[in-house]
């Protein structure tokens, strides 16, 4: 009976971490036009609230922008920079303030001037 509720509890307790691969969208609009941000995030660790990791914001022109995260997270509040060294928008942050909800990140994002609302799940 004790290995049957280990086998119940951890798959659930799983689900609610952080660490892992992320992927989704960052819908903004620009002179109204919806425009779209492809996003993939891998966070490595979160320590004491401290997360680190890399990310990758893909453009509606394919151009990729790839860079370093670093973030917090306070309950399931979760605010992560991405401090991009390598591509079209090197030199310049991707930002994303979300809600941790199970598999799914949902919140805000924004690059320069371009904010929106981006929603990423668990790979």
């Amino acid at each position: 009976m004790f290995r049957s509720l280990l086998i119940i509890v951890l798959p659930l307790a799983a689900c609610g971490g952080l660490a892992g691969e992320w992927e989704g969208e960052c819908q903004t609009m620009v002179a109204n036009t919806l425009y779209t941000y492809e996003v993939s995030i891998e966070i490595e660790d979160v320590k004491k609230g401290d997360i680190n990791g890399a990310g990758e914001v893909i453009d509606q022109d394919d151009a990729r922008s790839q860079g370093e995260i670093d973030g917090t997270k306070d309950g399931s509040d979760v605010t992560l920079t991405i401090e991009f060294d390598d591509g079209l928008n090197n030199g310049e942050t991707f930002e994303i303030e979300a809600e941790l909800d199970g598999r799914e990140l949902i919140g805000d994002c924004s690059l320069g001037s371009h904010v929106g609302d981006i929603e990423l799940e668990r790979q």
